[in-house]
């Protein structure tokens, strides 16, 4: 048995992770993977299997999904809302320094408003981030505790912010402040290798009071993890403290000192989201065509020269070409279960172009689900919006009926559209599973097996289609046999309801009753706007406290490396109530037209108020001038014309009742006990 080298020890310490690292590590993937979206979310990992779903069955349906992205939706409209407003920023006695600073803190070119724009979604996502302030190596013998502002400004080294995701800090320590005096940093990393190629490489940094590590671990063979001895570095951290700041979006009480994410609970609602969707989908994958698709069959050439609407075929039984995979060939087989399968459907058109018998190109339809199967020459059924313009079809041109002909091979697609909603309609067809519509061949809705409950599922007739959650129905016990039927709209319009509840619980986890300013990208105004937003204010307000008490302690930090206090000043807006000048006009007339408050000193202070919050970017001396101005104005005459005026915005948007279910109540019995009182 090979026993553990030193080096080995020593890797092993180094990937040693915190307790509380290994609870969060994982909600942490999810997060960031929900708030990114695409295609990292459709595996088995995200999208569940369910009872009776064949393996085939259930990897198409992931194929197939796509994800309604709520987490991205709500995070960026925060950190939108919160960086429309401007942020107040002096540099104290260094404001010239303070100034270059702010150009780029993270010597990748962000400027502290872009680089707290991205704190503010990230930390929303993951719940927690840590701030390092680092300053470039100084090598000159000279150094000192700290950089001195010339040693900065001569080499060019002045300190500089770095973000660092949760995931990458893995064992740390505090004392009973809450402060760091251990902490340990892993980062992935890439290098040239002398043979040629690149080397993976795993680079530890282990901050103490009076030390920081960095260790060095190859782990190009992943078996064979290898320390780069040679690479070490240990040095004396001259700040004397470690120089990083924990910023949390709530605080967690059962893990101290974690912080809990805002898509906490979102992430699993925008699961569930995924998974009715991938549901929908699955169930409108079996539907399919609009009412006047021509099916190719035996029939009247002289009346249905191109073929039958499907529409026409409702509830009847008749022969209808099909295709033959294994011989490929047309032949006949007995189709039936036509019906209505869904009303106002999504429909989008394919369409296709083939050369006629004198070589002239001409083009082709189908108006059908974006769902629907469409059979390609490579034997492979693509959903009609997946396909790509020049994919092969396999087109049926027989003029008679009752000639079977090999199908041309020259029809292609063009492009494919969103076309509207429509009524569809689809049918089954034994054994093959195919029919001919609009002149080429597309997949059948596969059947409802109906079966009754407590049974076995028969063994016989298994080739009329796989058992999965979209094609068995149970029935009770004492009901006819089982048979095949085609699906009812019913449950997938459950499903979209649910679906839809579920999304309004995501905006209630999310503090908002702003589902209509987040899908059109603007905000409303007015006293309707208040009252929709009056849950949403303090959340925003709290969160520009974090931003801006994190902003400010990064500032110190940043200055103590020059061995200076910060004196500056860092300022988000406190109040979002008010975001634009209907907004204000409307909260002026209701306070001195419709409530016609008396106090001068009152309304000179809310107008000062309002006019630095709608417009805090004016220079300072501008600031006092309007200040005066105000504060000249003649109350009086001011008050008179406010009250002369029309129909204040308040009293023409203000609702009946607030919402709540007492205050419904209350306004109910006043009215009623005003009539009883007229009577």
């Amino acid at each position: 048995m090979a026993r553990n080298t030193p080096l080995d020890t020593e890797i092993a310490r180094l990937r040693s992770t915190h307790e509380y690292y290994d609870v969060y590590v994982n909600q942490w993937f999810d997060y960031i993977t929900f708030y990114e979206g695409g295609k990292d979310l459709l595996n088995k990992k995200y999208i569940f299997k369910h009872t009776r779903e064949n393996d085939a069955d259930y990897t198409a349906r992931i194929k197939r999904s796509h994800n309604l992205n709520y987490c991205s939706v709500i995070v960026d409209f925060y950190t939108n809302f919160i960086f429309a407003e401007s942020i107040e920023r002096e540099g104290g006695t260094d404001e010239t320094f303070y100034r270059e600073f702010v150009k780029n803190v993270n010597k990748k070119g962000d400027t502290i408003t872009d680089f707290m724009r991205t704190i503010c979604t990230d930390l929303q996502v993951f719940g927690m981030l840590y701030i390092l302030v680092d300053t470039p190596e100084l090598n000159v013998s000279d150094a000192g505790s700290v950089l001195s502002k010339q040693q900065a400004e001569d080499h060019g080294l002045s300190p500089y912010w770095i973000l660092m995701h949760p995931d990458e800090i893995l064992d740390w320590i505090t004392d009973d402040f809450g402060s760091f005096i251990y902490l340990k940093r892993c980062q992935d990393i890439y290098i040239a290798s002398p043979t040629g190629g690149k080397r993976r490489v795993e680079k530890y940094t282990e901050w103490t009071g009076q030390t920081i590590k960095i260790s060095y671990v190859d782990v190009t063979n992943p078996r064979s993890p290898e320390i780069l001895v040679e690479w070490g570095q240990e040095k004396p951290n001259l700040i004397g403290l470690i120089p990083v700041c924990l910023a949390r979006f709530k605080k967690s009480k059962k893990y101290r000192g974690m912080g809990n994410s805002f898509l906490k609970d979102i992430v699993y609602n925008n699961r569930e989201v995924l998974n009715l969707t991938s549901l929908i989908d699955e169930y409108l994958y079996r539907q399919c065509v609009i009412a006047g698709t021509l099916i190719d069959c035996p029939r009247n050439l002289e009346k249905y020269p191109y073929g039958v609407p499907i529409k026409e075929l409702v509830d009847k039984e008749f022969l209808t070409y099909t295709w033959l995979a294994e011989e490929e060939r047309f032949t006949l087989r007995r189709a039936h279960s036509v019906r209505k399968t869904g009303n106002k459907h999504e429909v989008w058109r394919l369409t296709y172009a083939y050369c006629d018998e004198y070589n002239q190109v001409q083009t082709g339809y189908l108006d059908a689900t974006p769902s629907h199967p469409i059979l390609l020459q490579t034997g492979e059924y693509i959903a009609l919006r997946d396909l790509k313009p020049q994919d092969k079809l396999v087109p049926f041109n027989s003029e008679d009926p009752k000639i079977v002909r090999e199908a041309n091979v020259n029809h292609e697609v063009v492009f494919v559209e969103f076309l509207g909603y429509e009524d569809v309609y689809n049918m089954v067809v034994d054994d093959t599973h195919n029919f001919v519509a609009n002149g080429i061949v597309v997949k059948n809705c596969f059947n409802i097996l109906a079966k009754e409950k407590e049974s076995l599922l028969p063994m016989v007739g298994a080739d009329e289609g796989s058992i999965g959650t979209s094609n068995l129905w149970e029935f009770p016990q004492g009901g006819k046999p089982p048979v095949y039927i085609s699906p009812p709209s019913g449950p997938a319009e459950f499903l979209q309801q649910e679906r839809a509840n579920i999304v309004d619980e995501i905006y209630r986890q999310a503090t908002q009753d702003l589902r209509g300013d987040l899908a059109n990208g603007s905000k409303s105004s007015g006293f309707s706007q208040a009252q929709s937003f009056s849950k949403t204010v303090p959340f925003i307000a709290e969160r520009a406290d974090t931003l801006e008490e994190l902003e400010n302690k990064l500032m110190g930090l940043t200055f103590k490396y020059l061995n200076k206090k910060w004196s500056g000043k860092v300022s988000y807006k406190d109040d979002y109530s008010i975001t634009n000048i209907t907004d204000a006009m409307t909260h002026l007339l209701m306070l001195f037209k419709d409530l016609a408050l008396p106090s001068e000193t009152f309304a000179k202070a809310e107008l000062i108020k309002l006019a630095q919050m709608l417009d805090n970017k004016l220079p300072q001396e501008e600031k006092q001038k309007v200040t005066q101005e105000i504060n000249d104005l003649n109350f009086s005459d001011w008050s008179s014309s406010i009250r002369s005026s029309s129909t204040s915005p308040a009293a023409q948007q203000k609702p009946k009742s607030t919402g709540t279910i007492a205050e419904i109540a209350q306004e109910a019995k006043v009215g009623v006990g005003a009539t009883n009182k007229l009577k």
